[in-house]
């Protein structure tokens, strides 16, 4: 139970992080455009990067650490003190060179909305989450955060008004989450007090870290390169179109890849105490539970895409559809690729594996964007990031055959595709018959949902069974 409240928690969480640009999505679409847009996810990019290059594999790392000290309340201290000064030796290095570069030597006209999008990398700095997450803590995490984003939206409503106020949009966003990973410091747990940490126990850590570096690089060249790409080899239009479509789908991934977020650091805690029959067991049970999820908002958001888009977003947006209909598969394999990376390899160490993982898939990812996107532009970067995720997801599978029953996971399976792909299609063609509004969409979503729910009470589906259990529980 406590399982899956942590799930839940986690959730929200998760969903409020991207929700915010998610909820103004129709609204500043039609202010800024592809192009206004474009502009912000292009700097927001290079941001990133600097962030990905400060926390140098800590990010990853650091929760589970937490979970294995959490017991001990002396440990506990001593680890969060060591990671933070290492964290804000690097973070705080790799800030000063991004204002140096984008700041004062780069001469660019998007000048100010770099050194906004310096907010973010601040924010990192200050980020410490991972310690709530490796404590199994997400309420406290979910709660300060709630008001912080709702303040946001608001704020975005009120003043950005016309194309002009990029500069402005990307102020509230980074503000606000900046302020938001600085409240979390008022929720630090009592049992941590203050030790004043070693340099020479912070860079074991770092050490240690690095091998979650690498992986780290490759899983945010599918997020991030794609976007510098596009934006150096067609146009910034492209860059809106794309991040846009990638937006409404990581916010669904999200739904499925929090299943393995929450359960790491229980996950590392049983292989760490060789209780290896039960951590097997987690593994059928997540693995079933992200695939009864994943299916059915894959092809949902397939089926719904042509009325969902002109409405959402608006009209010089409707190259985002084909966008939908391939990269929706990331759902399914960035799902899959969550329980065999993040709850399998990371919890029991084998990081080398798990970088040769990502790594190949990253690879194929920059030569597949170098071929296919100068013809089919964002499309292009979509298929390409779909292949290379699956190419990353099918060498975890190999790398995990010696402890995990692939045929024994995979055996639900069959029955989330088939009754997905015949959701998908009834939503399909009754979409053909109406009008793109949003009352046509929800109708769909509706209807689809029903289906789907029909056909798992039909075939008396555990996950299903699981659900219900839980919902009786909770009215009792």
């Amino acid at each position: 139970m406590r399982v899956v409240k942590n799930y839940l928690y986690n959730l929200i969480y998760q969903i409020l992080t991207m929700i915010l640009p998610i909820v103004i999505i129709p609204y500043v679409s039609r202010i800024f455009g592809p192009d206004g847009l474009g502009s912000y996810a292009l700097t927001n990019a290079y941001a990133q990067y600097f962030i990905l290059f400060g926390m140098l594999g800590l990010s990853m790392y650091s929760s589970r650490e937490i979970a294995y000290v959490r017991d001990d309340n002396d440990k506990l201290s001593r680890t969060f003190w060591e990671i933070n000064l290492i964290r804000i030796i690097t973070v705080g290095i790799s800030f000063i060179l991004y204002i140096l570069i984008f700041g004062i030597i780069l001469d660019s006209s998007y000048k100010t909305l770099y050194i906004i999008q310096s907010l973010v990398i601040l924010s990192s700095l200050a980020d410490i989450t991972w310690l709530f997450f490796g404590l199994e803590d997400f309420k406290s995490v979910v709660i300060k955060n709630t008001l912080v984003k709702v303040i946001g939206i608001v704020l975005i409503f009120a003043f950005v008004k016309n194309s002009s106020d990029v500069w402005l949009y990307a102020l509230i966003l980074a503000g606000t989450q900046l302020v938001g990973q600085i409240i979390m410091w008022l929720e630090l747990p009592k049992n941590i007090y203050f030790v004043l940490p070693k340099i020479r126990d912070s860079i074991n850590h770092l050490k240690f870290s690095i091998k979650l570096f690498i992986p780290q690089i490759a899983i945010n060249i599918y997020t991030l390169l794609d976007k510098i790409m596009l934006g150096i080899l067609v146009n910034e239009s492209q860059v809106g179109l794309y991040d846009n479509s990638q937006k409404i789908i990581k916010l669904l991934i999200t739904v499925v890849t929090s299943v393995a977020t929450v359960t790491l650091p229980k996950m590392a805690n049983l292989y760490k105490n060789m209780k290896y029959e039960e951590f097997n067991n987690n593994v059928y049970k997540s693995f079933s539970f992200v695939s009864f999820l994943a299916f059915p908002m894959a092809f949902g958001l397939m089926g719904i895409s042509s009325s969902f888009v002109p409405w959402f977003f608006g009209p010089e947006f409707t190259g985002i559809i084909p966008m939908f209909y391939i990269g929706s598969f990331l759902m399914i394999t960035l799902g899959w690729s969550s329980i065999l990376g993040n709850q399998i390899l990371i919890s029991i160490k084998r990081e080398r594996q798990f970088t040769i993982a990502v790594s190949s898939g990253a690879i194929v990812n920059i030569i597949l964007n170098f071929l296919l996107i100068n013809k089919y532009e964002g499309v292009g970067t979509t298929i390409s990031s779909v292949i290379a995720e699956f190419t990353g997801m099918f060498l975890m599978l190999y790398f995990i055959r010696d402890i995990i029953n692939i045929k024994k996971m995979f055996q639900p399976i069959g029955r989330y595709l088939v009754v997905s792909l015949l959701m998908f299609s009834a939503i399909w063609l009754i979409s053909t018959k109406m009008s793109p509004t949003i009352l046509s969409s929800f109708i769909l979503i509706i209807v689809g949902g029903m289906i789907y729910l029909a056909m798992m009470i039909l075939t008396k589906d555990e996950n299903l069974k699981y659900a219900f259990k839980i919902v009786k529980s909770k009215f009792n």
